[in-house]
């Protein structure tokens, strides 16, 4: 009973996945960029970006994604681990301690990652910019979604 509902929510899990990154796919515009072009459309607009730059931030952007996404491998190998896990096996304890360590180590790669993307696109702006960037992300936090909930007034 307990192995079929594992089954069941990795099934439904793997679904839910495959959904949402065919969303995700059609979300993408003409250049084929991701949904989140609209970031480099902002960043562009707001920072009165030249034609060089935006050509590097573009770059960047795009190698940045690419980076994000072999993370991301990591993390569905990793979770699909955690689901085929057998609770009475005699080295459980030792293989859930080897997928702690696995997440430790991702989330380390995580916020290490994202530091140097900052870094990156810092690299590209002039002063100025770089001290409207700074204001923009103060003013308007791009991934903080529990801001973006409390702002709509869900903040449970």
């Amino acid at each position: 009973m307990r192995t079929k509902l594992i089954a069941g929510i990795a099934a439904a899990t793997l679904i839910a996945g495959s959904a949402t990154f065919a969303y995700a796919q059609e979300q993408s515009n003409e250049q084929g960029h991701p949904r989140g072009g609209h970031m480099f459309e902002r960043l562009t607009q707001e920072l009165n970006l030249t034609e060089e730059q935006q050509a590097s931030l573009r770059a960047t952007m795009k190698e940045n994604f690419s980076e994000m996404r072999e993370g991301m491998g990591k993390y569905r190998s990793d979770r699909q681990a955690m689901a085929k896990l057998d609770p009475n096996a005699p080295d459980y304890q030792a293989q859930l301690d080897q997928l702690i360590a696995n997440a430790q180590e991702a989330a380390k790669e995580r916020v290490l990652m994202r530091a140097e993307h900052q870094k990156d696109i810092y690299a590209l702006l002039t002063p100025e910019q770089q001290a409207q960037f700074a204001k923009m992300k103060q003013d308007r936090p791009m991934f903080d979604r529990h801001h973006e909930k409390k702002q709509k007034g869900c903040d449970k």
